[in-house]
């Protein structure tokens, strides 16, 4: 915990400059390590069972009350998320910069990270589906 509270320090003792700095590292890392696992998960075994459980949706379930349950609690949660940086940019901006086009794209960047982290992870359920024998479902 000690060494979160160094790093946070360095990070924003000058203000928005170092915290720029930090934010290149801390948002491309995760991108960079998903597409890292993805080339990995394309290399497995069963690789396309898992893209085609993805890609062909079973539309028999699209009347279950639970997934649509599912899928709001999902979306508000992903959206939360996108909050902070709204608020964040909306205090850093310059005075004649224009909100609105970030607005949507925050939320689009957001939605286009779940795609590609979907991407990275239903190869590797293909390949335990394949392994384990078991169903993907």
């Amino acid at each position: 915990m000690f060494f979160s509270y160094v790093v946070l320090y360095f990070c924003v003792f000058k203000g928005l400059k170092s915290t720029g700095k930090f934010v290149y590292v801390s948002c491309l890392g995760p991108y960079f390590i998903l597409l890292i696992l993805m080339i990995r998960g394309f290399t497995l075994d069963g690789m396309g069972k898992g893209l085609k459980f993805l890609f062909k949706p079973d539309f028999s379930k699209l009347w279950s009350p639970k997934l649509w349950k599912d899928a709001g609690v999902q979306i508000l949660f992903s959206i939360g998320v996108t909050f902070g940086p709204l608020m964040y940019y909306g205090s850093a901006r310059y005075k004649n910069e224009r909100i609105l086009p970030v607005s949507y794209g925050v939320p689009l960047a957001n939605s286009g990270t779940s795609f590609y982290a979907a991407l990275t992870v239903f190869p590797f359920l293909g390949h335990i589906s394949t392994v384990k024998n078991l169903p993907i479902e």
